[in-house]
């Protein structure tokens, strides 16, 4: 069925706040306007659209469908021609110590940033990245070609050659820190692409891998330990939290070693950069220890793997135990919350139909927190109380959230969560 089909059947029109279009059709079957595939695609029954939605008339409809086609448009045709820019501007060139042609880095680049859902202008700067510092390629260039949004952000991730190795690296560090969130999605694909990178050749040829740079493996591990640092807030965007727990694991695979120490229950994480931490049973918080000498002798070697199994194992109870004494201690709160939001018949139906009793009490905790405005005053204890009942969830209660939710940041995440569980 064409689009236009599907949107003469459209009896409800509405514009969502990330500009997405929706519609729902005579059967109370409902249908968002794919900017992907432009077309309709169904999804559930979303009972929460009239609530954090805009009504259109057909007509605003209609005109928002089209400016969603001609954008896509506009935007392939800029995309193909940063992909043919770029293989050119690479031509006969190739990643460190390889035969491996450098376009593929770009591209891999790209294809990151399009699973972290970037705009255009984010997926150009990545299949660009590296044409101002490698290649004759300037900034100018860029901006006449493709924008000045798109140099700008290529210009973020250049780094100047006249300076030293550590001068160029501490700089990237500093800058990153503070900058705009589409500047920090380019350079954690970027750093994602080359820790993969990393961590295949490290497998394969060991410690003999670091001939191939600038810099020994110690003074990697620290710049990439600054990025890890610089990047802490991308996990809590939805669809950059699981690559960026994959650049901390890949890094961990080839910078930090774990053993432990059974007599003591402890577990030892000691990292390249000199940096030695502990976790001791039944404490659910990593400690800096005294350098490399504090690992007693007999403490036997594990993977990354088993080393955060183990921990997961002996923190378990301590975590159920944490969320209980949260939850006793504001017990009155809580349930005063609960009343005060059951008042209104879509935030009632939303906590009663909730799937299981871990649902219900992470809903509560919702509520909770609603009603303080978003500020509760242990909020560290606070959310370390809603991810460990998050770690119970089954793809049921993801599910109810993300239905009922009107939020699209959050929207995203209960998504990612169920597509994560499906797999």
């Amino acid at each position: 069925m064409t689009n236009e089909n599907k949107f003469n059947e459209a009896q409800e029109f509405y514009l969502g706040k990330d500009g997405e279009l929706f519609i729902v059709c005579a059967d109370g079957r409902q249908y968002r306007f794919s900017s992907d595939t432009l077309s309709w695609q169904e999804t559930k029954r979303d009972l929460s659209l009239k609530v954090w939605c805009r009504e259109l008339s057909p007509g605003e409809s209609r005109d928002v469908m089209h400016g969603i086609i001609a954008r896509k448009n506009d935007d392939a045709r800029r995309l193909e021609e940063a992909i043919a820019f770029a293989t050119h501007r690479h031509s006969g060139q190739f990643r460190k110590g390889t035969t491996i042609p450098y376009i593929l880095h770009p591209l891999e680049v790209l294809q990151i940033l399009y699973s972290m859902r970037a705009d255009t202008d984010v997926l150009i700067a990545g299949v660009l990245h590296d044409t101002v510092e490698d290649t004759e390629t300037s900034i100018d260039e860029i901006s006449d070609f493709f924008g000045k949004n798109v140099a700008r952000l290529v210009a973020s991730n250049s780094e100047d050659k006249s300076k030293s190795w550590e001068e160029r690296k501490q700089h990237t560090i500093n800058e990153l820190s503070t900058a705009p969130l589409d500047v920090k999605l380019l350079v954690m694909a970027d750093k994602l692409s080359n820790m993969r990178s990393i961590a295949r050749d490290h497998a394969e040829y060991g410690d003999g891998l670091w001939e191939r740079f600038n810099a020994p493996k110690e003074r990697q591990a620290w710049y990439y330990d600054g990025i890890a640092d610089a990047l802490y807030d991308m996990q809590d965007v939805p669809q950059c939290e699981n690559l960026y727990w994959e650049f901390t694991a890949l890094f961990k695979d080839v910078f930090v070693k774990y053993f432990l120490d059974q007599e003591e229950s402890t577990i030892y994480q000691v990292c390249e950069t000199g940096k030695v931490y502990g976790l001791q049973k039944g404490n659910d918080s990593w400690n800096e220890v005294c350098g490399q000498k504090c690992v007693p002798e007999t403490a036997v070697p594990l993977t990354r793997q088993c080393a955060e199994f183990t921990e997961d194992v002996w923190n378990t109870y301590s975590w159920d135990h944490l969320v209980c004494r949260y939850e006793d201690r504001h017990k009155a709160k809580i349930r005063a919350a609960v009343r005060n939001f059951c008042k209104n018949d879509f935030w009632n139906e939303y906590y009663q139909k909730a799937p299981s009793n871990i649902c219900k009490r992470y809903i509560a905790l919702e509520f909770y927190c609603s009603d303080k405005k978003g500020k509760v005053a242990d909020c560290e204890e606070f959310d370390h109380a809603c991810s460990v009942l998050e770690k119970h969830f089954s793809v049921s209660d993801w599910k109810h959230l993300h239905d009922y939710c009107g939020n699209s940041r959050r929207k995203m995440y209960y998504q990612s969560k169920m597509e994560l569980m499906t797999e």
